[in-house]
């Protein structure tokens, strides 16, 4: 069989260097065992769903669990770009007497505690244990907020947030449970770059695809993947979000980044 695949050498062979060098340089810099800390790195283009490299061990050629696709882990602040998207695509809350969301909303940063059925009470805290009051909805996930972000998903409901979650990608079941709206939720890698692959996207959903075609000895066209793209989320708020996720580059919690990424 001669099998096209999206893989890229070039793109697998820097992902690879870059996983041993930073596995490294993290255990070092926080004094941790030799040779116990993991990683996993995935890359795709996000116009055509077409994946170039996917790294699945601090050891590249290790032939065994692959962490790109079976790793499930909490992805904390990951999650937060849902919960705003799903914010600005709700039309109206009554909460906020028939308003929609825009970038400019002021949400509210200040404690509060969330009581369930049990008696069980559950109270966010933001990083840096800080409040900051009253705060534009841009600003709150530039700068990663978590009591203003779980005052939003509590307001506009958890099913909201689950469905935008869904239409990102994520076919697994979430459970409605308020500490998903700051991350407590697992996912792969692969899963992780398909919700945001789709953001990036533009709202598009694309499919991901190693394989290309498959053809026998002889050239002929045995099997093919081609590429299927599905808008799943409209255009105007998938460009607030992105505009956002600039501004955490630019000024929020990724300004660390901004050197690599201008």
């Amino acid at each position: 069989l001669k099998i096209h695949t999206t893989l890229d050498p070039i793109v697998q062979y820097y992902a690879e260097a870059a996983m041993k060098k930073w596995i490294v340089k993290l255990e070092d810099e926080k004094k941790l065992e030799k040779g116990k800390l993991q990683g996993a790195m995935i890359i795709t283009s996000y116009s055509d769903g077409d994946v170039l490299a996917v790294v699945g061990d601090r050891n590249p050629k290790y032939p065994g669990f692959n962490r790109v696709l079976k790793a499930n882990r909490h992805i904390g602040s990951l999650i937060k770009p849902a919960v705003y998207l799903a914010a600005l695509l709700s039309d109206k809350t009554e909460a906020r007497s028939q308003q929609p969301f825009t970038l400019s909303t002021l949400l509210d940063d200040s404690e509060f505690t969330h009581t369930f059925k049990n008696g069980t009470e559950w109270s966010p805290k933001n990083y840096d244990k800080q409040n900051h009051g009253d705060i534009p909805l841009y600003l709150s996930l530039a700068h990663s907020y978590n009591i203003s972000t779980a005052r939003l998903g509590m307001e506009i409901g958890l099913d909201q947030v689950i469905d935008t979650i869904h239409k990102l990608g994520i076919k697994k079941t979430v459970t409605a449970n308020p500490s998903l709206l700051l991350g407590a939720i697992r996912m792969t890698p692969l899963e992780v770059a398909k919700m945001y692959q789709t953001i990036a996207n533009g709202g598009f959903n694309t499919q991901m695809r190693t394989i290309r075609t498959i053809m026998n000895s002889k050239g002929e066209k045995l099997s093919s993947n081609p590429t299927v793209i599905e808008r799943v989320v409209s255009p105007g708020p998938i460009f607030q979000i992105n505009y956002i996720l600039q501004r955490v580059i630019s000024e929020g919690t990724g300004r660390g980044m901004a050197r690599y990424l201008p």
